[in-house]
């Protein structure tokens, strides 16, 4: 009997806070088409009881893609999730939903990313699965993905590696990893206990090397098991990587399987993202930036070490000031100063380039004037005017020379 679970969206703003002494600025377990507004499905196997099978289909697409309209007092995007499920020639399954996002404007809350997870618990067998996804707003197709799944077998079935991210509960299925270890979730379903041998390697495919590997027993109890492999990963830089994971019993090969992830750099960048980062450089070292800019993706990991090579105040040294000033600095702007349309605020670029202010004087309801903020840096000599010229928070920048035009 088919059982199915479709979950609300988890909504993740790509925001992360600390500081990052990574050579690439975000660190995240996205895929590489994710990053550029494409919506991209994965299924996972999970064994049951029962000669069953749960598969865990996890949707993963950006608001970007998303058409919102106006209502009463927001605007809302709808959009519609499908799977379709078949055995051979023949319909096992199907489902479709309707959900909506809402935001105070015509864009996305932030860099939303949405996330959906469909459980399918099917009996255990081949099959393959359509997966649609359709904003209903502009008719759209968001995705459309065609999934294959092969039976996990008799008597012994080990599932497919899940990632996973622990939580004051225990585990719970997620879509990230951990800033420093990643982990993923083996389960099992046996019919009687036996000491298995785990071997597991990950290689980066970006440049063909072997990273790491490890091995560790997996003492089976007969009944659903599950083994937890926590894979370092806080050095690992920005690229594609596949986790290959290898089954033994008495020293004999059993089971394979494996999981490809990506994590995210300068060059893994959206569009929208790139241009803030850009934005921010070209406001802190004026026309230093533009080989930066210019640079396509596939050679903007190269073009950002070049920029930080000619800005480096201290070359004869390893430590960069400029650099980790920067990674210190620029996700708290993200989080904290951006416009409506999602760029950096002149506040965020003032953070980022002279860190966080002595003193803010804040004015928000000035009868004489618009409402405004004097950011103060004593050490420094510098004084910073930002006036809000619409009154719905975007507080911008004011040379020097126009003061009195706001009444300072």
């Amino acid at each position: 009997m088919e059982r199915c679970e479709m979950s609300a969206a988890r909504i993740i703003a790509l925001r992360r806070r600390g500081t990052y002494n990574m050579r690439v600025i975000l660190s995240v377990i996205l895929a590489y088409d994710l990053l550029f507004g494409e919506a991209i499905a994965t299924l996972t196997r999970l064994p049951q009881p029962g000669d069953t099978t749960l598969y865990i289909i996890r949707i993963f697409f950006s608001g970007e893609g998303l058409v919102f309209k106006r209502s009463q007092n927001n605007y809302t995007a709808s959009y519609e999730l499908g799977v379709d499920v078949r055995g051979g020639k023949r319909s096992v399954f199907t489902d479709y939903r309707r959900f909506s996002l809402s935001s105070e404007g015509p864009f996305p809350p932030d860099d939303t990313l949405l996330i959906h997870d469909i459980h399918i618990t099917l009996p255990d067998g081949d099959y393959a699965f359509k997966v649609r996804a359709v904003d209903l707003n502009s008719r759209k197709v968001l995705l459309e993905k065609d999934l294959k799944a092969k039976a996990l077998g008799k008597g012994l079935r080990i599932g497919d590696p899940l990632s996973v991210e622990t939580d004051s509960e225990g585990l719970s299925v997620a879509g990230l990893g951990e800033r420093d270890t990643m982990l993923f979730l083996l389960a099992a379903h046996t019919e009687a206990p036996e000491s298995l041998l785990v071997r597991w390697n990950l290689v980066w495919e970006s440049e063909r090397v072997d990273l790491l590997s490890d091995s560790l027993m997996w003492v089976l109890s007969g009944l659903e098991d599950t083994l937890l492999i926590r894979v370092p990963s806080h050095n690992l830089s920005a690229g594609q990587f596949l986790l290959k994971l290898e089954v033994a019993r008495r020293g004999k090969p059993i089971c394979r399987r494996e999981v490809r992830f990506w994590r995210a750099g300068i060059n893994l960048l959206s569009p929208r993202e790139f241009r803030g980062v850009i934005s921010v450089l070209e406001f802190i070292y004026p026309g230093k930036a533009s080989a930066l800019k210019n640079a396509p993706p596939k050679d903007r990991e190269k073009a950002w070490e070049e920029f930080w090579k000619e800005v480096d105040p201290t070359p004869e040294t390893e430590f960069n000031e400029a650099r980790e000033a920067f990674n210190a600095r620029y996700p708290t702007a993200r989080e904290n100063y951006r416009r409506f349309d999602g760029a950096i605020a002149d506040m965020g670029k003032i953070y980022v380039k002279y860190g966080p202010p002595d003193e803010i004087e804040r004015h928000p309801f000035e009868l004489s004037t618009m409402p405004y903020e004097i950011w103060y840096y004593y050490d420094l000599g510098r004084v910073f005017y930002f006036v809000d010229r619409t009154g719905f928070g975007e507080y911008e920048l004011v040379p020097p020379g126009f003061y009195g035009q706001f009444g300072f």
